[in-house]
């Protein structure tokens, strides 16, 4: 639950001695409710009323980090219900399942079987088949984050391990615990996720790889086993967890996923503070790709902070992981690119210059088109804050005093010595000010970013 600035007022002695860069403890208190600073500057706050601050200021889902290097996701931290309230903080990382099949499916050099593929790999194919989800969108990179591995000795597990790391994945080892307690260390120090944990006898193996560094799975049938489960490792000391719901039904999981969420925003719930693992299932009918995929982004929308899906057709997996980041892109904040001059192909002193915004989905869709059209140019997008040209229009972000002072910044005089600028055809009454301002001819290009190849193989082909 949230602190007020009240709250954490009563915890500070009243001293009013300016230390903490305030010149009143109220209103050090207000800036650390609101994030502005930290209870940790107040050079008089007793470790006691320190650790009353910290509980009480810790997220209602605890985050979890995963993973180690360069290959590192935190899942967890959430602090809302709906993304409109604020926003949702950690992407939930996405761990696909290289051996959902079953033993009857393997062959007899150990290939696998999988969901919307259809082929017989071995895991290290499969595996680096998963390393090669990335995918570049509108400027932001997507990939897969982590492997479920299976293995049924520490030799395997060793094997498995050494496997993520190389790949660049995060492990997650659904296995016995007593296999993996000899790599405990190494298995730590790679962040990775280990369990599943469905009875208090675990918790023993548990807690010593909890304590290594892993975060640890438990696993139960219903809302209320799930709290008697978590209570226990509190007791045992396992505190890294992800909870996952074993139903019997898609409608059952996305039921404790919904409740698991309200109970610890809403009643404030510690036990059900924890990131919730999902399964995409692997068994719908005929196994096809994009209906795992449409499941799985049904399970991200009702909370799942983990989500394991079976290997998919890299297209569907392009989908999912799209879904995922823009639910998770933050409201308040749009997706923008750098206001810097850009180069498609290899423009030369006479190319032209196409000018549009800074936000990402607007200047990608113009990039794309310019270099559709085969004539080297210059792209540049004004900084109006993330803004699609009518909006940035509208709102006085994008006038002609804008472009020419964005022009000027970019250096974009000193490159060209024919001085062409293209601007939006939705913005075109700015032209003769710009023109003006800046001295360059001023041409109106299309209103769509989709005119934009027969607009330039028109002008600019014909003008030589």
């Amino acid at each position: 639950m949230a602190l007020t600035g009240l709250d954490v007022f009563k915890l500070l002695p009243k001293t009013n001695c300016g230390d903490c860069g305030t010149p009143t403890c109220l209103g050090f208190a207000m800036q650390v409710a609101s994030g502005k600073s930290s209870y940790g500057l107040c050079p008089h706050l007793s470790d006691e009323a320190k650790a009353r601050l910290m509980a009480a200021s810790e997220p209602p889902i605890r985050q979890v980090s995963l993973g180690s290097g360069d290959a590192k996701a935190a899942a967890g931290g959430e602090t809302v219900l709906f993304r409109h309230e604020k926003r949702f903080v950690n992407q939930p990382p996405v761990f696909v399942d290289i051996d959902d099949t079953g033993a009857d499916e393997r062959d007899g050099g150990g290939a696998t079987r999988h969901a919307g593929v259809g082929e017989c790999e071995p895991i290290e194919a499969l595996a680096t088949r998963v390393a090669s989800f990335r995918y570049e969108r509108v400027g932001q990179a997507y990939r897969a984050e982590g492997l479920v591995l299976r293995p049924s000795t520490t030799g395997q597990a060793r094997k498995a391990l050494d496997l993520a790391i190389r790949l660049g994945l995060i492990p997650f080892f659904e296995a016995n615990l007593d296999t993996l307690q000899p790599l405990q260390d190494d298995l730590g120090k790679a962040g990775a996720l280990v369990g599943p944990v469905e009875a208090e006898a675990q918790l023993v193996g548990a807690s010593r790889l909890d304590r290594a560094g892993c975060a640890v799975v438990l696993r139960a049938r219903g809302l209320d086993e799930m709290s008697a489960l978590v209570q226990a490792s509190g007791r045992r000391g396992v505190g890294r967890l992800v909870l996952e719901f074993d139903c019997a039904s898609h409608y059952e999981t996305l039921f404790c996923l919904i409740q698991a969420r309200r109970l610890a925003l809403k009643k404030a719930m510690r036990v059900f503070g924890h990131p919730l693992l999902a399964r995409a299932d692997a068994r719908l009918e005929e196994r096809h790709g994009d209906q795992v995929a449409l499941q799985a982004a049904g399970l991200i929308s009702h909370y799942a902070g983990v989500l394991v899906v079976p290997l998919l057709p890299a297209e569907a997996m392009l989908a999912l992981l799209t879904w995922r980041h823009d639910l998770y892109s933050d409201p308040e904040r749009p997706v923008q690119v750098e206001p810097t001059l850009r180069r498609t192909g290899d423009p030369g002193r006479n190319s032209p210059l196409y000018i549009t915004t800074n936000y990402s989905l607007t200047f990608y869709s113009v990039e794309n088109e310019v270099q559709a059209s085969r004539i080297p140019s210059y792209v540049l997008p004004v900084d109006t804050g993330g803004t699609s040209v009518l909006t940035a229009w509208a709102a006085g972000k994008f006038g002609a005093e804008h472009v020419a002072e964005a022009i000027q910044t970019s250096g974009a005089g000193d490159m060209l010595d024919t001085k062409v600028a293209v601007i939006p055809g939705y913005v075109a009454t700015m032209a003769p000010a710009l023109q003006e301002l800046t001295g360059w001819k001023v041409l109106v290009g299309p209103q769509e970013a989709s005119g934009i190849p027969a607009f330039a193989r028109k002008r600019f082909l014909r003008d030589g």
